[in-house]
């Protein structure tokens, strides 16, 4: 009884923004936590190199990811017919399905070129690559559809089990010595946990049936939504490769240590602060879309979250800015101190990032998608830019990295000016 109480209070949606924000961002945190906590551990279980293979998985992840949806997911929280948001659901899960079995039979097929071209001495990674784009995108469609119930409780509690259970596993994988692989299989069990908990709690929730899934449907919304695949899919493609983007620089022109203590550091720096910004910013979304759909505009939601995600972020990022390498030195060991003095140049981005992030999403909203394709092209050819500029001139990596941060917070500056015209948009034609 006490049991099903719970899960009840797990399913129950919240309507106060505030408390909305509260629960998702307050789960996130949890979520964040939970792996900080053990890293000092884990940091000693695992060297750089074994962090550069998880960092070369998370980028094939990520690229493949951005397919497999088709970002159809994005528009789950779009239509006014509960039926149609479904349909969209399945439509996305179907596209995941077959992506994900694609890339399988490309890992098989090509491993021995992949292990090359990331000069990693393992294989059994690349085979987890198709199985973590499956997991990882049915949690992420899953995601949207809680979104939009505002099942904010049940998102949390997912990204939580899903820390949590990385973290098991990773500890368990490397008291046995798994190396890199302990990893992977870490995160893609954590992957696994999340989609199932999260699947089984919006199910539940939205009453999904197969009754209410017929093709042509599921074809008119691929029809309806056909601007997400044509301008987000290419455009959040190169969002995600100029956000690899210096792993695989460091990778290539220096050397998987090197790039492991950077990804290291990005994951103990950025990865946290991301959790806790998407958290408010998912919110944002849900809210500023009825706002939108309500009085066309939604400028007071994102001024006010822009104001309250910089003032929370001031004093945390200050001191990692001013203090991360002794911080990496003392919790994580000596091997680390590269990774700390990487994080206090990272953290600069990463605070900026921080109070942006939650309202970059103000150009799907009103359905702008153009803007996130140029937005994204600009971005990446920026990116690639910087790196040209550091191979021909034989930069210092930290060079590299100022560079980066400059370009970064200058592309965060255009991000909030566009969000907030975007926030006006439906006063024009009031």
């Amino acid at each position: 009884m006490m049991i099903r109480e719970g899960f009840n209070k797990i399913l129950t949606r919240t309507s106060d923004y505030k408390s909305q924000v509260a629960r998702l961002a307050s789960g996130n945190i949890i979520a964040a936590i939970i792996p900080f906590i053990f890293q000092p551990i884990i940091a000693r279980l695992y060297n750089a190199n074994d962090f550069s293979i998880l960092a070369w998985y998370m980028t094939f992840i990520s690229i493949f990811s951005v397919f497999a949806t088709g970002k159809y997911e994005l528009a789950i929280v779009i239509p006014e017919n509960e039926q149609d948001a479904k349909n969209l659901t399945i439509l996305s899960l179907s596209l995941s399905a077959l992506v994900s079995i694609i890339v399988i039979v490309l890992s098989f097929t090509f491993y021995k070129y992949i292990a090359a071209t990331t000069q990693t001495d393992e294989v059994l990674w690349i085979f987890a690559i198709g199985p973590g784009i499956l997991f990882f995108c049915v949690y992420q469609v899953f995601f949207y559809l809680a979104n939009r119930y505002s099942l904010y409780n049940s998102m949390s509690f997912s990204k939580i089990n899903q820390n949590a259970g990385i973290v098991v596993f990773q500890l368990g994988l490397g008291l046995v010595g798994a190396g890199g692989i302990g990893l992977v299989f870490g995160r893609l069990i954590g992957y696994l946990i999340s989609a199932v908990v999260l699947g089984w709690f919006t199910v539940r929730y939205s009453h999904l049936k197969r009754s209410e899934i017929k093709r042509t449907v599921v074809n008119n919304m691929a029809k309806k939504y056909s601007n997400f695949p044509k301008h987000l899919v290419f455009s959040n493609l190169l969002a995600t490769v100029y956000t690899q983007l210096p792993f695989m620089y460091l990778a290539k022109e220096f050397d998987s240590q090197t790039a492991g203590q950077f990804a290291f550091a990005l994951q103990m720096i950025a990865v946290p602060g991301l959790l806790i910004s998407n958290a408010i910013g998912d919110v944002f979304r849900q809210r500023a879309s009825e706002l939108y759909r309500t009085s066309g505009r939604f400028d007071h939601l994102l001024k006010k979250t822009v104001k309250n995600c910089l003032i929370i972020s001031i004093v945390p990022f200050a001191v990692l800015i001013l203090f991360s390498t002794p911080i990496f030195r003392v919790i994580f060991g000596e091997q680390w101190i590269l990774a700390g003095k990487f994080a206090s140049v990272l953290s600069i981005m990463a605070f900026v990032s921080f109070f942006i992030t939650p309202i970059d999403k103000a150009a799907i909203v009103v359905n702008k998608t153009s803007y996130e394709f140029w937005y994204n092209i600009s971005r990446f050819v920026a990116n690639c830019l910087i790196i040209t500029v550091s191979v021909l001139m034989h930069l210092p990596v930290f060079t590299y990295l100022y560079l980066l941060v400059i370009i970064s917070i200058i592309f965060y500056i255009i991000d909030f000016v566009y969000s907030y015209k975007f926030s006006l948009i439906g006063v024009k034609y009031a």
